[in-house]
């Protein structure tokens, strides 16, 4: 008789993830049947078992598969079940802390590659059953990715901060500005007061900061005087003035 499997596919909420997944190969069969899986570019987390005769999981690992430019081939054994996590292309070196170019087109057991993979890898064993092992594996996944979206915005803003010289108004959108502003309240540790000295969009800033949760906003100009005049003859484009604010 053939091996029949049994696939099951959800689409969680995150941008991150591209699908979670199961796959249970039935023990209704003589020896293996090919699977033939095609390249899409993703990055899969992978937890398998093997279950013997009698139904106790006999053989567990957690594994990563490389994103694939070619098809493979896998001969699954009677009693395997498969639970997967498929990220979005680019989001699952990123996400895993690793670099997706050197583990393209494998499969490597995860334990191997990094302490907090290896801690995932015992906490899925330790999980008596299949749905709290999918809720396990999808959750961390979650948390990884998000903790990777949040270092690459602070990257992001780095770049477009250095790209402009340091100076936020040379940043030519208001949502890159913000998005500055923003990443700069983040780390700033709380009771920490930020300063901003810059020549224009000191209103912005300082709705933005308001919307930020900041306290003890001030602002602070050379004069009012040279303030007006500054006004004036920039026609509102340069008026040099600092911020303050303090994280709570």
């Amino acid at each position: 008789m053939l091996t029949s499997f049994v696939y099951w596919e959800h689409n969680p909420s995150s941008p991150a993830l591209d699908s979670v997944w199961t796959i249970d190969v039935q023990r209704d069969c003589s020896g293996p049947l090919p699977y033939l899986t095609l390249p899409d570019g993703c990055l899969d987390l992978i937890y398998r078992q093997q279950r013997d005769a009698s139904g106790k999981i006999d053989a567990a690992a957690l594994l990563v598969a490389g994103p694939a430019n070619r098809p493979s081939t896998y001969f699954p054994s009677p009693g395997e079940e498969f639970i997967g996590v498929r990220f979005a292309p680019g989001w699952g070196g990123s996400s895993l802390g690793l670099s997706a170019t050197e583990l393209a087109c494998s499969f490597v057991g995860a334990a191997n590659l990094t302490p907090a993979l290896a801690q995932l890898e015992k906490q899925l064993v330790d999980r008596a059953t299949r749905t709290e092992a999918v809720q396990l594996l999808s959750m961390t996944a979650e948390q990884w990715a998000f903790r990777a979206e949040r270092h690459r915005r602070t990257l992001e803003a780095i770049r477009a901060l250095r790209i402009s010289g340091g100076k936020l108004h040379n940043l030519d959108d208001h949502a890159d500005r913000a998005r500055a502003l923003k990443e700069m309240v983040r780390v700033l540790r709380p009771g920490g007061t930020i300063l901003l000295t810059d020549i224009a969009y000191r209103e912005e800033y300082q709705v933005e900061m308001k919307r930020l949760g900041l306290a003890e906003l001030r602002l602070v100009v050379e004069s009012p005087l040279r303030d007006r005049i500054n006004k004036l003859v920039s026609f509102g484009s340069f008026r040099p003035a600092t911020l303050s604010g303090r994280k709570l």
